[in-house]
């Protein structure tokens, strides 16, 4: 059944009292009617209720993650080898060979001789330490008389050679070189003396007779003394000091570096 509402029935009751009232006809005006109660309003009908709202459908579910393939482990580490010592050194080289000695200067004229007072003075100066070597184990007697020790030679036979060569060209005088190694003049024993002396091996000089009990019987592989009581001389690497002229081509007096002798009978043989 249709239901009106409060404005739609008060609106059809005044359109029924309109047609079922007959006209009249008034002589007059009559009195005023008293106006009829307004019609109380139809309540509001409620309000529909509202639909529910549809459940949100749920989300999807992630799908799972692959698992990591595993690590493959790590190869062992390989073993050091052990550190090996180092080897021992090779042995040092051999020292090469002496240079040629320089030329040789001019030589002075024969028989030229220093002063005997500058050459008493020469002796007796500072020991000479050093001079020029030839190659080899034997000594060279220069044009000038002087001789020059080798280079293979140990230091204090270097040592005698370079001092004696202070003698040479000095003259021979019996006795000399005993009372002092620094003299202006030498025989055979003090020449012998003064060239040990500088190599250290004679504190004092010595006649021929003495030398005879000097050092170690036989000979010396670098130093020969070859002595008895009259005479005395000395082999030097390879060569001879003595003031005696014999197998000497120069036939020089005085001492002097001479080649050696192969005749030794009657001599007493002494080394250091």
């Amino acid at each position: 059944m249709r239901r009106l509402s409060l404005a739609s029935a008060a609106a059809a009751i005044s359109v029924l009292l309109t047609v079922s009232m007959p006209a009249v006809a008034w002589a007059g005006s009559g009195a005023t009617g008293t106006t009829g109660s307004t019609g109380t309003t139809g309540s509001t009908g409620p309000t529909g209720s509202t639909g529910t709202t549809g459940t949100t459908g749920s989300t999807g579910t992630t799908g799972s993650t692959g698992t990591t393939g595993t690590t493959g482990t790590t190869g062992t580490t390989g073993r050091t080898h052990p550190t090996w010592p180092t080897g021992p050194s090779g042995p040092t080289g051999p020292i090469g060979p002496t240079g040629p000695a320089g030329p040789t200067g001019p030589t002075g004229p024969r028989n030229t001789q220093i002063p005997t007072r500058k050459r008493k003075h020469a002796i007796s100066d500072l020991p000479v330490t050093s001079g020029s070597t030839v190659p080899g184990t034997t000594a060279e007697i220069l044009d000038t008389g002087l001789a020059v020790p080798p280079a293979d030679a140990p230091k204090p036979i270097k040592v005698l050679i370079w001092s004696a060569n202070r003698l040479i060209g000095l003259p021979y005088r019996y006795g000399g070189g005993h009372a002092s190694f620094a003299a202006n003049s030498y025989d055979c024993s003090g020449s012998v003396s003064y060239a040990l002396h500088e190599a250290g091996l004679l504190g004092y000089p010595m006649d021929s007779s003495a030398l005879e009990a000097w050092g170690h019987k036989g000979a010396g592989a670098w130093i020969t003394v070859y002595t008895n009581a009259g005479h005395a001389w000395m082999t030097v690497a390879g060569i001879r000091l003595d003031t005696s002229p014999a197998n000497d081509p120069g036939g020089l007096s005085g001492p002097r570096w001479r080649p050696g002798l192969e005749w030794t009978r009657g001599f007493r043989v002494r080394r250091p």
